[in-house]
Order: structure tokens, then sequence, then C-alpha cells
């Protein structure tokens, strides 16, 4: 009776442990490119540039938020916007996950992010507010920095934003196109203009 009481006890000790562990620990997204082995990319830094979006389509046109976000396994330069935020990666042990997402009809620079599910745009008559436009990978191979890009006909999965507002966003990634892939969760800062 006792050694099942000490067996218990060290069970939900252990068990307290691990909880506590994965919901203080670091973001972490699991990468995959070219349909090679999953690598872990400990999220360090994340930014994200808010923009306003002009759809055109014969006949009609229309405007929305436009987000565009990365995360990295190191400090993003966020001095240029947009420009530094998805710049290039220059080290051998740099990844950064670049999307955009396409936010709401009528959205503009100055309005927050959504929280919600976001899906890969369809092409069709309709224009696809609130959806993901691009997803790409950067990393060093073999000495030079490569962008793997996901197919937006293949891909399936969704972004969400489990919270947002002007200053920050964070959410969850499950995206792939049967060769790249990103699973894990996020948080990014908002490009400041002054």
């Amino acid at each position: 009776m006792k050694l099942k009481l000490i067996l218990a006890v060290t069970a939900l000790a252990v068990f307290a442990a691990a909880c506590g562990t994965s919901a203080s620990g670091p973001a972490t997204l699991t990468v995959k490119k070219d349909g090679g082995d999953s690598i872990e990319v400990p999220v360090r830094s994340g930014g994200f540039y808010a923009s306003t979006k002009t759809w055109s389509r014969p006949g009609k046109t229309a405007k929305s938020s436009s987000y565009f976000i990365c995360v990295a396994n190191y400090d993003i330069d966020m001095s240029q916007g947009a420009i530094s935020i998805g710049a290039k990666v220059s080290a051998d042990d740099q990844t950064k996950i670049c999307f955009s997402l396409n936010g709401e009809e009528n959205g503009t620079d100055k309005s927050a992010p959504v929280a919600g599910t976001y899906e890969m745009e369809k092409r069709g008559d309709d224009f696809p507010f609130n959806s993901i436009s691009s997803v790409f990978i950067r990393s060093m191979e073999d000495g030079k920095e490569v962008r793997h890009s996901f197919s937006t006909a293949k891909s399936e999965g969704s972004i969400k934003l489990t919270s947002a507002s002007t200053d920050d966003v964070a959410g969850e990634i499950d995206l792939s196109d049967g060769q790249n892939e990103v699973k894990g969760i996020f948080t990014a800062k908002a490009f400041k203009r002054s």
C-alpha cells in the first residue's frame, strides 16, 4: 500500500512537472523542408508588419488589411519594417518562417489582426479575405540562403491566431503541402511606424 502511494505521488509530480515545462517553455516550431527530416526550431523572436492590400478583378475592387509575420530562432531586425523582418538569413544555424495573412474586408494598415483560423486562400470569383496568401521557410544550405515556398494549391491545414492586437499576435500553425511542413506555436510583435 505504501509503495502504491509513493508511485502515485511520484507519477503525479512527474506529470505536473511536465505540464509546467510545456506551458512555461519557449515557443517551438517543428519544420520540414522538401520532404526531409523534421527539425525543432525554438522561436526566439517574431515580428509582423501591417499594410493595406488592394484587390482588383475585372469590374470590381476591394481593400483589406494584410499582415506579414515572421518568426525565427534568432533576433529579427525590426528596424525597417517588412524589408528587415523578411530579410534573408545570414548564418548556418538561422531558420526563419514567414507567412502573409489577408485580413478583413475594408481593413487598413491601422486595423488590428483578428483572432481566428486562417486557411490557404483559394482562387475564385470572390476576394479571399481572412486567409493565408503565402508561407515560406528561409534557411542556409551549403553556404547559401534557400527559400522553401509552400504550394498554395497543395497546402492543407491552417494558421490560428489565438490572440491578436495592434501590438502583438500569438498563435498556432499546422500547415503542410506534402513537401514542406510547419507545426507549433509562435508569437510576434508589431513593427511600430514612427
